[in-house]
């Protein structure tokens, strides 16, 4: 039988939406305590500027996938985020190939979320922070 976090991952990965199949994407893990998730990226060439260098509105894509599915791992009575406000700060080159996106819950409301994430690239160095709010929709009871 398939844990919580087993079955957000098939389900996440089952229901991306096209720009996540684009730059290479997948959920690689996903927690409900605390409610977090990674995404694995592998970005081709043609998403970059300056031959290597990830345009930023890629970057905050990537971000905004990986924080806004730590919302949706609350609980499931959640069905949608809407991101209120972003900010993305870069803080070194995100370059082609493999990037790993990790977006967490930093604190919740029943309708509103704070959210942060982190962009790595294969090496381990941090490229990009980000920080989000978000209004959340739930179930009707």
């Amino acid at each position: 039988m398939k844990s919580n976090e087993e079955e957000l991952i098939v389900k996440f990965n089952a229901h991306k939406p096209e720009f996540i199949n684009l730059l290479g994407g997948n959920v690689e893990n996903v927690s409900t305590t605390p409610p977090s998730c990674i995404y694995k990226f592998v970005v081709g060439n043609e998403y970059c500027h300056s031959t290597d260098i990830v345009q930023g509105g890629f970057v905050s894509a990537m971000l905004d996938a990986a924080m806004s599915h730590a919302a949706y791992a609350i609980e499931q009575e959640v069905i949608g985020v809407s991101t209120i406000e972003m900010s993305t700060h870069y803080i070194a080159p995100t370059r082609a190939g493999k990037v790993i996106a990790s977006g967490r819950v930093r604190s919740e409301s029943y309708r509103i979320a704070f959210l942060e994430g982190e962009l790595h690239d294969s090496s381990g160095k941090l490229t990009a922070t980000s920080k989000s709010t978000v209004k959340i929709t739930r179930k009707r009871q």
